[in-house]
């Protein structure tokens, strides 16, 4: 059974706590029209085509459609356990895995005097990130220096999740200024992929954000604007406009209600953050070979 066929059916047995949520399955022919959809290459190619939609007017969010039929990564907890074993401890558990936060690693990308990337993973500053963290990701942060000055993974595992619509990168003022010669217009941008477990949920307000909120947060008394929900595919990369473009670009969304009981179990969401993108000039059209993931 495909994963929105199995999705469905928790909605129609009324066993999930999307029941009352309407979630539809978000795919190539069927999204709404706050959020293109599109096929790439490579995750390179995603952001030049999520800067193409993003640059249309009432689009708030892209998601490149992967369609893969095996997982990004064969062992979604295989950083978790590199972990373990380089530090001889077990680092984390299940007490920080059913935390609101989760237990979350992080690698940036740093530059170096001669202008070359090299990845730093900042969770356990001893090791080096190709001692734990996963070739492929490494391999499209590498992609991501080709397009940003700035850019960081953070890795969030999770057990327990509930459903919370909010906005990311919420600070009080005026959007950003727009730089069209930059690529996503010279704002940051966050991009979601589920490696485990639901997709983050998406949601259309019909061009009726809601005013008057705190922190980013959608409280229950301004959840009528939430016209429709929209779900990707376990994999698929979500181009989120944050707050930083103005509450019309901006794109609600939020975790899945989610519940395990096994750490293998658990929820897996890679959060790849990036700013200050190059001029589109100096950008090529494709991804240089050596930046394909691996």
């Amino acid at each position: 059974m495909a994963w929105h066929q199995k999705l469905l059916s928790l909605f129609l047995s009324g066993e999930s706590a999307f029941a009352g949520l309407q979630v539809q399955a978000l795919t190539l022919d069927n999204h709404p029209d706050n959020i293109t959809t599109f096929e790439a290459v490579s995750l390179y190619d995603a952001c030049l085509k999520a800067d193409e939609a993003l640059r249309v007017h009432g689009v708030q969010g892209a998601v490149w459609i992967r369609n893969e039929q095996e997982p990004f990564l064969p062992d979604p907890m295989a950083l978790i356990k590199r972990l373990r074993e380089k530090t001889g401890s077990l680092v984390v558990d299940g007490t920080m895995m059913r935390s609101r936060t989760g237990f979350i690693t992080q690698t940036d990308m740093v530059k170096g005097e001669d202008g070359s990337y090299s990845a730093r993973f900042d969770t356990y500053n001893p090791l080096a990130a190709e001692e734990v963290v996963d070739p492929q990701r490494l391999g499209e942060l590498t992609q991501l220096t080709r397009l940003f000055d700035v850019s960081t993974l953070s890795t969030r595992y999770q057990m327990e999740e509930a459903v919370d619509p909010h906005y990311d990168y919420y600070v009080p003022g005026d959007p950003e200024p727009i730089q069209e010669e930059k690529l996503f217009l010279g704002r940051p941008m966050r991009i979601l992929v589920s490696r485990h477990q639901p997709s983050s949920i998406l949601y259309n307000t019909q061009g009726e954000p809601p005013y008057g909120i705190r922190s980013g947060n959608i409280r229950r008394h301004h959840r009528d604007v939430l016209k429709e929900a929209w779900q990707p595919a376990v994999g698929d990369y979500i181009f989120q406009c944050n707050w930083t473009w103005g509450i019309e670009k901006a794109l609600p969304h939020s975790p899945p209600e989610f519940s395990c009981e096994a750490e293998d179990d658990c929820r897996v969401l890679d959060i790849y953050d990036v700013k200050d993108g190059r001029n589109l000039s100096e950008i090529e059209s494709t991804a240089p070979p050596d930046t394909e993931p691996g």
